[in-house]
């Protein structure tokens, strides 16, 4: 609309005038549940009129484009670096490559970010500076895209109504916002009410009431990196690992497990699992003690105290260890496998209570019916034989000299199977049955080439003494 703020002359003398305008392609902003902008890019277009023509004719000027947050705060979004009779602008912000090139989908749209405004507002200038004109678009939330959490801040004014309110039919609590004394529950009779629990498929399953905490499914504790669950007399807990926060089992007590003896009776009592380690520990200086004719354990056991026990079994009942023990302090673990899993070797270890290895059993089982994939060895075991640096040292602890010996970490960069690194007492071990494996291959590898050496000098007519006799 133009606007005639002084004349001079007869309206008969005047001529027909020209008026510039400006057309925006919306006069509102709305915004979807999701806070973007619909439609999501503005566009301006600059034209004039000559007098009481209708047809408009493409103009140029300068566009300033300005957003708000606050309504009251302006900040320049775009200003056209040079005349221009139209412009296209993004409300949200594009990602680029770091080519610089705007990411976009198949049908070419721009994949953006929202950005936070409540306002935007469009200039048009001449050339010279001067104002042409000038519209705001304001950004509003309709009805049909406020969310459930959206329409609750409404009607109670951000939280600050507080209580109970009617939607419909629907009669809400705002607990969220809500403050007050206890709720009371149970009573005689539980006439103070109880609450109940329903899954998915509407089957009860928790229910608390003037008794406690009843539940016919699982109930879970946790925090952000511990988890307990309990459910039919079994407690199973551990750790949440990984970025998904999956849980981890690490230990499990089952509480109604039952053992059959041979005599077809029933005895029931509890079974504890763990992953590696069965640690006992009492508020004492010392731990529970274990006693019976047999134990079943699914991992290692560490206590502090006196374990007693004619057969100590794994889970599957093959015998691990079979011995009494009676002592203040040890340990039976299976301590660790060979890299990958890749033999069946594994190794008892048995500690006193000055923490000092009393003896490492290496255990490796050889029976041909627990192989597959039976093949010669292809293995250049002579080379690998050939980088073990033998050495003479005298220990620590007491002096005693060894006049060839093995470096245990040296053994294990020439082939990780020659040497075990003790985890619980931070010490390595040289492995001798994977030392013999390869000197007998290396053997064979030298008697191999002792023959060729022979069968060669014989075609040459060269016989052994005389090689014996070279120098």
């Amino acid at each position: 609309m133009a606007t005639i703020t002084s004349c001079q002359g007869t309206f008969s003398d005047l001529e027909d005038g020209r008026i510039y305008g400006m057309e925006l392609n919306t006069q509102i902003l709305e915004l979807d549940s999701q806070y973007f902008t619909n439609p999501s890019t503005v566009t301006a277009s600059a034209y004039y009129r000559e007098g009481a023509d209708t047809d408009r004719v493409i103009y140029s000027g300068i566009f300033i484009i300005e957003e708000t947050a606050d309504g009251e705060t302006w900040n320049i979004a775009y200003k056209s670096r040079s005349e221009e009779y139209e412009i296209q602008f993004e409300l949200m912000d594009g990602i680029v490559t770091g080519d610089g090139d705007t990411i976009v989908t198949g049908d070419g749209s721009m994949i953006g970010m929202k950005r936070n405004m409540s306002a935007v507002r469009i200039s048009l200038y001449s050339k010279d500076n001067t104002l042409i004109d000038k519209q705001n678009i304001p950004v509003v939330i309709t009805a049909k895209s406020l969310t459930t959490e959206q329409v609750f801040n409404l009607l109670t004014n951000n939280g600050q109504a507080k209580g109970i309110y009617k939607v419909g039919n629907q009669l809400y609590v705002s607990f969220d916002y809500m403050r007050g004394g206890d709720l009371t529950l149970g009573g005689i009779d539980n006439k103070n009410g109880v609450v109940r629990i329903y899954d998915a498929n509407n089957v009860f399953t928790l229910l608390l009431d003037n008794r406690g905490l009843h539940t016919t499914g699982m109930t879970s504790i946790y925090n952000t990196r511990k988890w307990v669950d309990q459910k039919a007399g079994v407690v199973s807990g551990g750790v949440f690992s990984g970025e998904a926060k999956e849980k981890e089992l690490t230990g499990k007590l089952d509480l109604s497990a039952a053992y059959y003896a041979p005599d077809g009776g029933v005895n029931y009592c509890a079974v504890l699992e763990a992953i590696s380690t069965i640690y006992l520990k009492s508020r004492g200086s010392t731990a529970a003690s274990l006693s019976g004719k047999n134990a079943t354990f699914y991992g290692d056991i560490d206590a502090h105290g006196t374990i007693r026990t004619n057969e100590i079994r794994t889970h599957n009942n093959s015998n691990l260890f079979t011995k009494s023990w009676d002592c203040g302090y040890g340990i039976i673990a299976k301590i660790a496998k060979y890299y990958a899993e890749n033999t069946s070797a594994y190794y008892l270890w048995v500690k006193g209570e000055d923490d000092d290895t009393l003896g490492l059993i290496t255990i490796d089982n050889s029976d041909e019916r627990k192989k597959k994939h039976i093949q010669d060895s292809t293995v250049d075991a002579l080379s690998v034989i050939n980088k073990i640096r033998h050495v003479e040292y005298d220990w620590k602890e007491n002096d005693g000299h060894v006049e060839n010996g093995y470096i245990a970490q040296q053994l294990s960069d020439v082939c990780p199977r020659m040497a075990l690194h003790m985890e619980e007492s931070d010490t390595w071990q040289f492995e001798s049955s994977a030392i013999l494996q390869y000197a007998t291959k290396a053997i064979q590898e030298l008697s191999t080439k002792v023959e060729r050496l022979e069968k060669a000098l014989k075609t040459a007519g060269i016989s052994l003494e005389e090689v014996r006799t070279w120098h």
